[in-house]
């Protein structure tokens, strides 16, 4: 998918990694480019977590701790952690 938001260019791809062939995340784990208006890109990995407070959940890989804050404002009436 690309997508352009204000002067940002966005792309998303399923994960075609190796790792993620080998533990059958191919269909939901998915990669994040961004450009820029200056044209520097930056990347991300995004998953479903498979334990603990955030299981079941879309998580940032590196930004798990603004992720978990992210969810607790959102659901606090509903949140575990």
């Amino acid at each position: 998918m690309h997508k352009r938001v204000r002067d940002y260019r966005i792309t998303l791809l399923f994960s075609n990694t190796k790792r993620a062939h080998e533990k059958g995340k191919t269909r939901d784990w998915v990669v994040l480019y961004c450009k820029d208006p200056e044209g520097k890109q930056t990347q991300c990995t995004i998953v479903t977590e498979f334990a603990g407070v955030l299981k079941g959940k879309r998580v940032i890989r590196g930004r798990e701790g603004d992720c978990r804050k992210h969810y607790q404002s959102k659901t606090r009436s509903r949140y575990t952690g």
